[in-house]
């Protein structure tokens, strides 16, 4: 009713006794007393009765309208009946059916033409091939029969089987027949496929059903002129509408069916004419939503999950696959350009977000899961690197070797500012390409590099974390960006350190390497967040616009820090870091850094095919490697182990990386106030200490200097001093000072004394150093009496098996021999365990570095380097080769 129909709003307020106030009657609402002013009516012409209502009190709007009509005295609204879909019988569109099968229908010289998909509701619906990506609709040109270019490559003796769809014709091809059929159903029957079968021998199989008798007789009249014979073949004993499919089932050699055709004979026409046959009565389809064809354009992406029920689409884009999540960028650019495709149209955004839910809901319920890696993943025993470039190629590295692929078996993912490693090449050296690029000046220093590089290559950690520091101008920025660009090259490889965990799991969810720069300083908290990430760890967080969702983020990433300062100092992350002090470089041996880069993007192809050389001998290895002794990264230190046959002797690493460790123990002792005011005390204490936190306080106050007692980081509670003590107390016991905490009756005691360190019970026959690192520069020693054809590497000096609590340190020493040994007053033996005392090899002056090792039944003091060199000496003594 049009609102010029309507009393003026004056009569309306009258007749339903309100007032009229701004142009609106206010006046009571159903039901309510006459007072009561909570129903507004404003008169509209547009509205669908001539007035619109308000109702202050929340009653029922529909209720509010027919009490104004009674009132006005209008007749009772009636809404205008919905007309009846323009489908057949007034059905409603088909529920969603996920796809069961793709059958593709290539021409003849095998480019795809036509995909025909069809669901679990046995609905079928088609997409054309667009020159680089399937989109929705039929190909505008003629039609083709299916599995043309094996059509096409028969002779023309053997027989042509003729089916009624593309899973009876797979079936047959399988088995060796020459088999087709045609797209759209029983009764699409084309002439354009009519020339495909000029010459042949066609058999036409039925369908047990009227459609399937009909097709049949409707192509044997049509290629009876042209073929050199026609069969009609009506397969015994199949029930009611069953096919080729359901008689293999019973048959499943076709013999039987090849009898069948034989027996057969050839059909003829009928003098009678044929019925006219109708064909399938296609409605024309009401313009399909904006939604609707963008969902039916993600058809023909593989849609899956990862185990986080995070939604992903695999599509053809160039004859490649590409991965991306179904929310990402690149997912909806794929779409985008579909949708263009098809309608010369851009989709709003409204319909781009409806289309999006829908795909994750099935990505996440009628999808399967895979595991997706960012750049490096492992699968059968196999390790498989994305190469990022523009086809989505991989490495395959497996115990024979490794190799280029096109569509690698796992599925990768790509995020913005990741950059394509180079195609690798053999005759590479890490040696001859590497080292002359880097500012490496001991022959250890490079060997832990190029392990860090070799564990970076690896689908799993743990991972140690890379903590590079030096002075100024010593190179350590170009050596961080040169090994991420060897692994996981992207366009901004050194970053600034993150604010947050939040930022740190953000990053490692789309990078397989951290780089930071400047990383001296390190908090507290960031330093536990690199020790959870390289060994594994992780961090949630509540998701956006929600209540109680949680965002999981969970890692394990090979990570790069460089500073000035010293950067591992705290316990935890020093147990986890291969720590390098890197020389500084004079003015005169400078080079320019775009002359480096060229070097080294010359030589990268080179020095990555040594690397994954090496990593396919670690994967062939790896299950015979043993470690004797096995220090806080021992995954890390065994894959090294098993990859280091291919680079240099065996035992190299090993020893170097014992080095690495005692430095990494030495640096974050020397860098706790508590640990080296300690120290002084065990030095006065020979006997050490028991007695409590608070007793263990004052004492320590009586040796610290007024200096340390003020210092920022100097425990002034008893209780801070025992939780200091249980963060040093792993790098005190490698150097001799146990730290062991106590309660017996309510009383907490601490008791610290210094350690015996016992010898191991085997006798290893240490590994030869004359192949060392392929002929390099052997580190140099404080011992020319023992020369380097001499000199042996032992096991790891360590003795820690990861969890800080042993309380001894066991350090490698192959002299079982108590007696005879040749030993004098000479040979720097000495009683005491906490002092500075004269190294019993290089006997030079004390410098807080020696170390007590058990010999015999005695205690001596050794440098760390000296060690081994110590070693050889009293084994040549005593003729043990």
């Amino acid at each position: 009713m049009a609102a010029c129909h309507l009393p003026s709003i004056d009569k309306i307020a009258e007749a339903l006794g309100g007032d009229v106030t701004n142009g609106e009657a206010l006046v009571p609402g159903p039901g309510h007393s006459a007072e009561d002013r909570s129903l507004a009516i404003k008169c509209d012409g547009a509205a669908p009765d001539g007035f619109m209502v308000h109702s202050f009190a929340g009653d029922d709007p529909i209720v509010c309208r027919d009490h104004v009509r009674r009132k006005l005295g209008l007749p009772e609204f009636k809404p205008k009946e919905k007309k009846k879909s323009d489908k057949r019988n007034g059905e409603r569109k088909p529920a969603w059916s996920p796809i069961i099968d793709r059958y593709v229908y290539r021409q003849a010289a095998g480019t795809p033409y036509l995909q025909v998909c069809r669901t679990a509701a046995k609905g079928f619906f088609q997409n054309k091939w667009n020159g680089q990506m399937w989109v929705t609709g039929k190909p505008d040109g003629p039609k083709i029969p299916y599995r043309l270019p094996e059509l096409l490559a028969a002779p023309l003796t053997a027989r042509v089987h003729i089916c009624e769809g593309e899973k009876d014709v797979d079936g047959l091809a399988k088995l060796g027949f020459t088999a087709t059929t045609n797209s759209e159903g029983a009764a699409n029957w084309s002439d354009d496929l009519n020339r495909y079968f000029r010459d042949r021998h066609v058999c036409i199989h039925e369908d047990n059903d009227e459609d399937g008798r009909k097709r049949a007789q409707r192509i044997a009249r049509a290629l009876e002129p042209i073929a050199a014979s026609v069969r009609v073949i009506r397969l015994p004993g199949l029930k009611e509408h069953g096919d080729v499919s359901d008689w293999l089932a019973s048959d499943p050699s076709g013999a039987r069916l090849v009898k069948e055709c034989e027996r057969t004979p050839v059909w003829e026409p009928s003098t009678t004419p044929p019925p006219e046959e109708e064909k399938e009565e296609t409605d024309p389809e009401p313009k399909k939503k904006q939604a609707d064809v963008l969902i039916e354009l993600a058809s023909t992406a593989e849609l899956f999950h990862d185990r986080d029920d995070v939604g992903y689409g695999r599509f053809d884009v160039n004859g490649h696959k590409e991965n991306w999540p179904i929310r990402s960028k690149g997912f909806k650019r794929w779409l985008v350009r579909g949708f263009y495709e098809s309608t010369q149209g851009a989709p709003s955004s409204e319909a781009m977000q409806a289309a999006l839910g829908v795909l994750e809901a099935r990505a996440q319920f009628d999808a399967p899961e895979h595991e997706v890696h960012v750049r490096v993943a492992g699968h059968d025993d196999s390790i498989y690197i994305d190469l990022a470039d523009r086809d989505w190629r991989a490495i395959e590295i497996d115990e024979d070797g490794w190799r280029v692929i096109d569509d690698p078996p796992v599925y990768f993912r790509r995020s913005s500012g990741m950059k394509p490693l180079p195609e690798p090449v053999t005759g590479g050296s890490v040696n001859d390409d590497l080292r002359p690029l880097l500012n490496v000046k001991m022959d250890n220093e490079f060997v832990l590099t190029v392990a860090w590089l070799l564990a970076a290559l690896r689908p799993s950690g743990p991972y140690p974390v890379l903590a590079l520091t030096g002075e100024q101008g010593s190179a350590k920025s170009m050596r961080a960006n040169f090994l991420r660009a060897l692994v996981d090259p992207n366009s901004v490889p050194l970053r600034a350190l993150p604010r947050s965990e939040h930022d740190v799991f953000i990053a490692a969810h789309n990078s397989h390497v951290l780089a930071y720069d400047n990383a001296s300083g390190l908090p507290d908290w960031l330093s536990d967040t690199f020790c959870r990430l390289a060994t594994g760890g992780g961090f949630s967080t509540r998701e956006l616009y929600t209540d109680q969702d949680e965002v999981l983020f969970g890692s394990k990433r090979p990570i790069i820090l460089n500073g000035i300062d010293d950067i591992a100092t705290r316990p935890d992350l020093a147990d986890r870091a291969i720590v390098q002090t890197l020389a500084a470089i004079s003015d005169e041996k400078r080079e320019l850094e775009t002359e480096l880069w060229a070097k080294f993007e010359q030589k990268r192809p080179r020095i990555l095919g040594a690397l994954l050389t090496a990593v396919s001998h670690g994967l062939k290895t790896l299950p015979d490697v043993k470690l004797d002794r096995k220090p806080r990264m021992a995954d890390f230190a065994q894959w090294v182990t098993a990859c280091e046959g291919a680079l240099w002797a065996k035992g190299t690493f090993i020893a170097a990386y014992t080095g690495n460790i005692e430095e990494a123990v030495e640096t974050v002792l020397e860098n706790d106030q508590v640990a080296a005011v300690l120290r002084t005390y065990m030095d006065m204490t020979p006997d050490g200490f028991t007695g409590t936190a608070a007793d263990l306080l004052k004492a320590l106050n009586a040796v610290a200097s007024e200096t340390q007692q003020k210092a920022k980081g100097w425990p002034k509670a008893p209780a801070v001093l025992g939780s200091r003590l249980r963060r040093i107390a792993p790098p005190l016991r490698k150097i001799g000072i146990d730290v062991a905490f106590d309660r017996e009756n309510r009383r907490r005691t601490i008791t610290i004394a210094p350690v015996r360190i016992r010898e191991t019970p085997s006798q290893p026959s240490p590994p030869s150093f004359s192949n060392s690192l392929n002929d390099l520069e052997r580190t140099a020693c404080r011992h020319p009496a023992v020369t380097d054809e001499e000199a042996t590497v032992t096991g790891d000096g360590s003795g820690s098996d990861g969890d800080g609590d042993d309380r001894t340190t066991v350090t490698s020493n192959p002299l079982k021999n108590k007696g005879g040994d040749g030993s004098d007053a000479g040979d720097g033996i000495f009683p005491n365990l906490t002092g500075r005392h004269v190294c019993a090899q290089c006997r030079g002056d004390p410098d807080g570095k020696e170390r007590p090792v058990a010999y015999g039944d005695e205690t001596i003091w050794l440098h760390a380097e000296c060690e081994r060199f110590f070693i050889q000496a009293k084994m040549q003594e005593q003729g043990i080769s």
